[in-house]
């Protein structure tokens, strides 16, 4: 190949190249083909017949029988397919591969080249004659670069399950805005209710009163979180305020059963 066919060489278009390609497929190829062809539609065809003998209940001994032949069926399908990637293995370089040896082969001559530009002895042996890939069984093993494909939303916010706050249920509760509350409760109490009998001394009952106060205490929490993730996440605000109104209702529903009683 002289320079001015190089040049063209180099300046085959994509969709050429392609076609180059397309047109070189080599008759092993299609021979392999074929024959794996053949060999699976036997496959296939076995595979039917041994699903009829089961629905016609057919004896043990008969289906057994099929399944040996599904196997050696199955054993032609696996040799076929191993030479064929073993003559793949062999398969001519790529067209780009070819023309990258060719300029490494004709480092010298190009050097000269630039030097005297009336030298036009460059020497490529280029070769179209590709094996292409077999075709195989599509899986999801074809599917990459991410899960979202294979995935399936559940839209509902699944919430951490924590128990209902209940002595809160069972307290007196009022609002207050100063350092210390103060009140009144029932202490004390002694007799109670009891069956009187016609002219008997009915049953007494008393209790004391007794003022109490406490410095009021302050329970808090807080989440942090950036603004971009309350504008990208449309029910991150909602959840967050349910979470931490029912964090401090437990953690008071705690300190009304367990807290040592001094605020």
């Amino acid at each position: 190949m002289n320079l001015n066919q190089f040049e063209k060489t180099l300046n085959f278009t994509k969709l050429e190249i392609l076609e180059e390609v397309k047109k070189a497929s080599s008759e092993s190829q299609k021979a392999f083909e074929t024959k794996a062809k053949e060999i699976n539609e036997a496959f296939e065809a076995k595979a039917k017949q041994i699903e009829e003998a089961v629905k016609d209940n057919a004896s043990r001994s008969e289906v057994d029988d099929l399944k040996g032949q599904l196997n050696a069926i199955g054993n032609q399908l696996d040799e076929i397919q191993t030479s064929q990637k073993m003559a793949n293995g062999n398969q001519v370089k790529s067209f780009t591969d070819q023309i990258q040896d060719g300029l490494k082969n004709n480092t010298e001559t190009l050097q000269k080249l630039k030097a005297d530009k009336s030298q036009n002895n460059l020497i490529f042996d280029v070769n179209f004659d590709m094996n292409t890939k077999a075709a195989g069984t599509m899986t999801t093993a074809n599917y990459s670069g991410g899960t979202v494909g294979l995935s399936s939303w559940d839209p509902m916010f699944s919430r951490i399950v924590r128990r209902q706050p209940f002595l809160r249920q069972i307290v007196n509760v009022r609002p207050v805005s100063s350092k210390y509350v103060a009140w009144a409760e029932q202490a004390n109490a002694d007799g109670g209710a009891g069956a009187t009998a016609e002219g008997a001394a009915k049953t007494q009952a008393d209790f004391d009163i007794v003022e109490s106060n406490k410095l009021v205490e302050k329970i808090t929490s807080y989440i942090k979180v950036s603004k971009e993730a309350l504008d990208d996440i449309g029910f991150l605000r909602s959840e967050i305020d349910t979470e931490l109104v029912e964090l401090l209702n437990l953690k008071l529903d705690a300190d009304i059963l367990g807290a040592n009683g001094t605020t």
